[in-house]
């Protein structure tokens, strides 16, 4: 169950930020959190305030705490995919979800290749740590059938996708909703993914989640319409819905 208590741990520590290198997930198609957010906030000024509040009582409750990050148990948090598809390239198989959990989870493990190249002199040097956080598939639905945690969906909400394409959004507070299209945002839109951060979902609960390009899910070919250069998108984008700019 994805509850406070994952946010508090995450908003803890910047740890996970060590991860999202200069990535190459964002070069092509930046990510889109900050655009979204800056629109909710000049729809809702107050946003502002509430996440200075929220970042400011979690911190407190943070030091409170006094966790021993080195011995915290493992939090499993279950996870759906929902694939917005028209019957294109981004219905997706299930063998690409697979991957890019598996990327997922080796990020959030830090166990990624490439943790070697944060510098000494990097602000994240020293800080790179396993967040003892690792997402699961669900095996149960909301109404207690069994489940691979994959559901498709044909809409045409798949093209020019938005908040408005997060269609079927499990109860968030038991799971990790996130949905895969054909394409983000209007013509000319340069997003390949975003997710929402925690304040602003007092006003968006039914955009919490990560929504993202299909061709931004997992890794390269054979099993994949993603690459390399885009494997860690999904990686990124979870970091925001635990409040990690």
């Amino acid at each position: 169950m994805k509850t406070k208590c994952y946010k508090l741990i995450l908003v803890s520590t910047l740890f996970i930020a060590a991860l999202f290198t200069k990535g190459q997930a964002q070069t092509t198609n930046p990510c889109g959190t900050d655009q979204m957010w800056w629109q909710q906030v000049a729809e809702h000024p107050e946003l502002l305030t509430m996440q200075t509040t929220y970042a400011d009582d979690l911190d407190a409750q943070i030091k409170a705490m006094k966790l021993d990050k080195t011995s915290y148990p493992i939090l499993y948090i279950p996870v759906v995919f929902h694939v917005i598809h028209m019957n294109g390239a981004e219905d997706i198989s299930d063998a690409q979800i697979y991957n890019c959990m598996r990327i997922i989870n080796r990020d959030w493990a830090k166990l990624n290749p490439d943790i070697i190249n944060i510098v000494g002199n990097s602000p994240f040097h020293g800080l790179a740590a396993n967040m003892q956080i690792q997402f699961r598939l669900a095996t149960i639905d909301p109404n207690g059938n069994c489940t691979n945690g994959i559901e498709r969906i044909y809409s045409h909400k798949t093209i020019y996708a938005d908040d408005g394409s997060k269609l079927h959004q499990w109860p968030r507070e038991m799971y990790m909703n996130i949905w895969t299209v054909a394409s983000l945002g209007q013509p000319g839109s340069t997003a390949a993914a975003y997710a929402l951060f925690p304040a602003s979902t007092a006003f968006y609960p039914q955009g919490d989640g990560v929504i993202s390009i299909s061709s931004y899910v997992g890794g390269a070919a054979p099993y994949s319409t993603s690459s390399a250069s885009t494997s860690r998108t999904i990686t990124h984008e979870l970091g925001h819905c635990f409040n990690l700019e």
